[in-house]
């Protein structure tokens, strides 16, 4: 192997390990339902595995009750499910994902005063 082969391989290998951790890092230190859309992901995964596919509302937005529920800092006693705005989203990833979902809400189910349907 080159000598400049060598340098570039362990340049990636470095730069994939700092991203790993700092990924990691944030996964472990950012509370729950606060990172971005979050909460609108998870609406999306969860109406597919309920069996219907997200459709597009005027009503999916609304920047008063967002700014309220973060400001609150996404407490328990706010509903997140009109958080839909991700309904634009194609498909395949978010069905993906529902055996994963299914999976975790049978093994530890949402908090049903901030997730309710």
């Amino acid at each position: 192997m080159s000598k400049l082969l060598k340098n570039e391989t362990l340049m990636l290998t470095g730069l994939v390990l700092v991203y790993g951790v700092l990924a990691s890092l944030y996964a472990l230190y950012t509370p729950p339902w606060q990172s971005p859309d979050e909460p609108a992901h998870y609406n999306y995964i969860r109406q597919l595995a309920e069996g219907s596919f997200p459709i597009m509302e005027p009503s999916d937005y609304s920047q008063a009750y967002f700014s309220e529920v973060v400001s609150s800092g996404f407490d328990p006693a706010y509903d997140l499910t009109p958080f839909s705005y991700e309904d634009y989203q194609p498909p395949l990833y978010y069905l993906l994902q529902t055996p994963v979902f299914g999976w975790a809400t049978a093994v530890s189910p949402p908090c049903a005063s901030s997730m309710s349907s």
